[in-house]
Parts: structure tokens; C-alpha cells; sequence
């Protein structure tokens, strides 16, 4: 059976038949199923469809007019990133969808940003001055070190927000800045790659494959790589196998081409080799994970770390910060263990001008950085008030 031309509407119709939505479906009944999370091609189908010239609804046309003025949104703050920080770029988002066919649309939740370490700090402070707020900042290590300068073996995830300006859309506006290519997982090292930054087709499959480590692959990450897989030539093909090595994602990024493969799509990138490469990073991960669960501090402290985002209960946070205080945030660190920030008073900041980077500062067992975004309190899992209260008293 001949596949189905990507760039044409009944490419998406039978990408969403393979992953479960019924053979009989109507148009009305394939936008409502595409529009699930697990699909996540809502926005792509309705803005398909405007393309080939079928009749929209005033409230859909507005809703793909509310979504093209996101996108835009976000290549302003591009350009506000790209200003401060020449060397990053983004991946997945519009690096994608800006292959996908004329006039057809790729969601934006957010958009991921890879940065240099000695650029990030300067683009996080631009978007903070266009009134970018910070939701979340994380310090992940990417090995191992005893010097307070963290950035020779830490990386840095700094996600900025802004509300919604859409009655369509309430998902607010979101920009992740990161230091590492790969940082999806609180279980495995963020990592950076050696050498000059990725083609922006490799780098977008490789984000692709991470996210596996978070959630199940998604209808839209099917299709995704089949458009990627059309930008890559030789070259790209290698460094993507190289960079696949580097971060043991085989195994993840050979269950997404599976994924593709069965849909009747398309076949994926042709890469030789890759079920041994897979079978290895298996194996180095499965050693690496004996070793995490052998040690038992890195084992309570992965509980601490699911207090973050998780209600366990009271017991749970007594517990974790029970670890935390007895045996400190920079041990922690040290362990492998990322640690959350949580903004301090300005009161609590550190004195004069602002640092240019990220400097860290120990007030046992406390650990605290001070940025150009600010100053917070670095914890690994939930924080109570009274943390606050005792590092601003140290001041």
C-alpha cells in the first residue's frame, strides 16, 4: 500500500486511525479525538484543513487566529533570547513546525531553548525586564564536583512564564532556557553534548527521544519525526547516531521510529546498527541504575525529590525535610541529586550589584544562589516557610 503524502490532510486522518481513533470517524468526530492529550494534533487538523480549502466555523477560524499570535509571541521573546545569547537555539517548537506544510500549524505549549552556559543568565535577565516572571529554575548536575562553581559540572533549567492573552487558549505563555541538551528526567544526568551545537533537525529528534523519559510518546511525535526525517541528509544522520551514543537514548528513540513505522507513514531515519546500540545503553543504564538504588542516601533522596511536584502527605514532607536538614542541600547536589529553587525576599539577596552568573553560597544546611534574576533558597524537595525565615535571619 503506497503511504499517504505527509503534507496532505488524510496523512494526519490515518496517523490518528493507527494510534486508535475509529476507521469510521467523521471530520467533526477526528477533530474532537485529535484534540486529546495523548494525541496533541487538535490545531494541526483545523489549521490542515483551512490549507486545503475546507470551510472553518467563525470560532475555529478565531481559535487558529489566537494560535498563530502565540506563535508570534514566542519569536518575540525569541528574538529578545537570541539578542543576549547568540550561541542558543531552539528545539522542538517552531524548529519543527516551520517544516510542517504551508499554513498548517504545530501547537505551542511552550518553547525550549538550549543555551550557552556563560549566555544564559544574560537572556533569562532580558525576558525577566520584558516582564517574563520565573516559575521555575533547577540545577541539574551533569557530573561530579566539589567547587562552588557549579557551572563546570552543573547545568541550569530556567523556565520564565506570562499569562494567557487568549480567551481560546488558557495554557499560559512559557519559555524553558537550559543549559543541557537532554534534562528531562530527575533519575538521569542532565547532559550536554562536546562540540558545536547540533543541526536544528538533530537536535529536535534527540528532544523528541527524551521525552519518553516523561510521558508516553504522543500521536504529534509520530508525525513530528516523520517531517524531521526529511531534513536529515548523511551528515545529519551521523551526528544524530552520535548524539543518540552520547546520551544512551537508542532505546527511546527506537520505539518512537517503531511507533512511526507502524502508523504507515512513513519509515523513519535509516540508522544501521541501532538495536546493538540500543541493547548497550540498556545495559549502561541498568548498571547505573544498580548503583543509584544501591546507595541509600541517593535512594531517599530521590523520594525527597518526588515531594516537589507530588502530595505525599504530611508525613512525607516531615520526613523529607527531616533528610534534607540533616544532611544538607550541598551534599545532595554533590550526590547527583537536582535541587529547586525557591525565590528568597530581596532582603535576603545578596548585597550590592547583581551577580553576573550563578554564584552559590553555603549557610549550612542551607545552600543559596544568587543570579541576575535573583537570589533563591536551593532545596531538593518540598520547602517549608520556616527554611525562608532562618536564611533571611542569616543575612
Amino acid at each position: 500500500m503506497a503511504r499517504p503524502d505527509l503534507r496532505q490532510p488524510g496523512a494526519l486522518r490515518q496517523l490518528l486511525i493507527s494510534q486508535g481513533v475509529p476507521a469510521d470517524a467523521d471530520d467533526e468526530e477526528l477533530l474532537r479525538a485529535s484534540g486529546a492529550a495523548r494525541h496533541k494534533l487538535h490545531i494541526t487538523v483545523l489549521s490542515a484543513r483551512e490549507a486545503s480549502g475546507q470551510p472553518l466555523r467563525p470560532e475555529q477560524q478565531a481559535e487558529l487566529a489566537a494560535y498563530r499570535a502565540r506563535v508570534e509571541q514566542y519569536r518575540m521573546a525569541w528574538e529578545i533570547v537570541s539578542k543576549q545569547a547568540p550561541g542558543a537555539q531552539v528545539v522542538k517548537g517552531w524548529a519543527i513546525g516551520d517544516h510542517y506544510p504551508r499554513g498548517w500549524l504545530r501547537s505551542a505549549g511552550d518553547v525550549d531553548v538550549v543555551c550557552p552556559a556563560g549566555e544564559l543568565w544574560q537572556a533569562a535577565r532580558a525576558l525577566v525586564d520584558d516582564g517574563w516572571e520565573v516559575e521555575a529554575f533547577t540545577l541539574c548536575p551533569g557530573g561530579t564536583g566539589a567547587a562552588l562553581n557549579v557551572s563546570d559540572w552543573c547545568h541550569v533549567l530556567i523556565e520564565v512564564r506570562k499569562p494567557s492573552d487568549s480567551e481560546y487558549i488558557d495554557e499560559p505563555y512559557g519559555v524553558e532556557l537550559r543549559t543541557a541538551d537532554v534534562a528531562t528526567s530527575i533519575r538521569v544526568r542532565a547532559k550536554r553534548l562536546d562540540g558545536p551545537a547540533l543541526p536544528p533537525a538533530v537536535a529536535s529528534v534527540l528532544a523528541l527521544a527524551a521525552e519518553r523519559w516523561e510521558r508516553p510518546f504522543r500521536t504529534r511525535d509520530l508525525y513530528d519525526l516523520a517531517i524531521l526525517t526529511g531534513q536529515l541528509d548523511r551528515t545529519g544522520l551521523d551526528e544524530l547516531a552520535g548524539a543518540l551514543t552520547a546520551t544512551m537514548l537508542w532505546p527511546q528513540f527506537r520505539e518512537l521510529s517503531r511507533l512511526l513505522r507502524r502508523s504507515g507513514l512513513a519509515l523513519g531515519p535509516d540508522q544501521p546498527g541501532s538495536a546493538a546500540a540500543a541493547w548497550r545503553a540498556r545495559m549502561t543504564r541498568f548498571g547505573q541504575a544498580i548503583a543509584q538504588w544501591s546507595n541509600p542516601l541517593l535512594v531517599a533522596g530521590f523520594l525527597v525529590n518526588s515531594t516537589v511536584d507530588n502530595d505525599l502527605g504530611a508525613l512525607a514532607d516531615r520526613l523529607a525535610h527531616a533528610f534534607q536538614r540533616r544532611i544538607g542541600a550541598w551534599r545532595l547536589l554533590r550526590l547527583g541529586l537536582p535541587l529547586f529553587a525557591v525565590p528568597l525576599p530581596a532582603t535576603a539577596a545578596v548585597a550590592g550589584q547583581a551577580p553576573a552568573g550563578l554564584t552559590l553560597e553555603r549557610i549550612d544546611p542551607h545552600l543559596i544562589a544568587h543570579t541576575p534574576i535573583g537570589s533563591f533558597l536551593l532545596v531538593a524537595g518540598s520547602c517549608p516557610d520556616a527554611w525562608l525565615a532562618e536564611v533571611s535571619a542569616s543575612r
